[in-house]
């Protein structure tokens, strides 16, 4: 003999909209390939932006030639030339702390 008290029965709905158990896993990819897009689209607005400028200061440039002097060059090529004099007398010298391991 059975006794048949309140017995549960599990029901799964299988169905809806999702049939993945996981709805976030869904909503985590849908929202990076519309990262993606979006980022796709700005990079290549950007890309038009930056192609489209001409190259500025085309004037600009041969105002900039006036302004540099020759004495200014040289003045730079002596502070070079002095520079690498000292680097050669530095490399020449011998070196003045002797070795405590002698």
């Amino acid at each position: 003999m059975k006794i048949k008290l309140f017995k549960n029965k599990k029901t799964f709905k299988k169905g809806g909209i999702h049939r993945d158990p996981d709805i976030y896993w869904g909503i985590t990819l849908l929202t990076a390939f519309i990262i993606v897009i979006v980022a796709v689209i700005f990079a290549f607005n950007l890309f038009e932006k930056i192609n489209g400028d001409s190259i500025a200061g085309n004037e600009d440039n041969t105002s900039q030639t006036n302004i540099i002097k020759k004495e200014r060059i040289d003045e730079i090529l002596k502070y070079f030339l002095d520079r690498k004099q000292k680097s050669d007398q530095i490399i020449v010298s011998p070196a003045p702390v002797v070795d405590p391991s002698l």
